[in-house]
């Protein structure tokens, strides 16, 4: 489902369990959101032998990168953001705040 969403110059990771690390190269922070907005639509499937009918979501929490940031900050702020949209109802997209960025970069001196 990742793969088809995402363009070809896009690198997806598997962080552990659950979670995935997407970098979309060469994209503004407004065409990123529509790209994440995309990836939240439920994905029905059905399973077991009764062919419960079932959907699965996605929650997005994202960081616009900076050259000075490094990558444990970025992770860290993208992990709290993700942490955010699965509290406020999962689904959902939740950018890293420009505070929150400046503090990743002061934790990361």
């Amino acid at each position: 489902m990742l793969k088809r969403n995402l363009r070809a110059q896009d690198v997806i990771g598997r962080i552990g369990g659950e979670e995935f690390a997407i970098l979309l190269a060469n994209t503004t922070a407004d065409q990123a959101h529509v790209i994440a907005e995309r990836l939240t639509h439920p994905i029905p499937f059905q399973a077991g032998p009764d062919n419960l009918h079932l959907t699965v979501t996605l929650s997005v929490g994202a960081v616009v990168t900076a050259p000075q940031t490094p990558l444990d900050a970025l992770f860290m702020l993208a992990d709290r953001a993700l942490y955010q949209a699965k509290s406020e109802g999962r689904a959902r997209v939740i950018f890293a705040t420009d505070s929150e960025m400046q503090d990743g970069l002061k934790l990361a001196v």
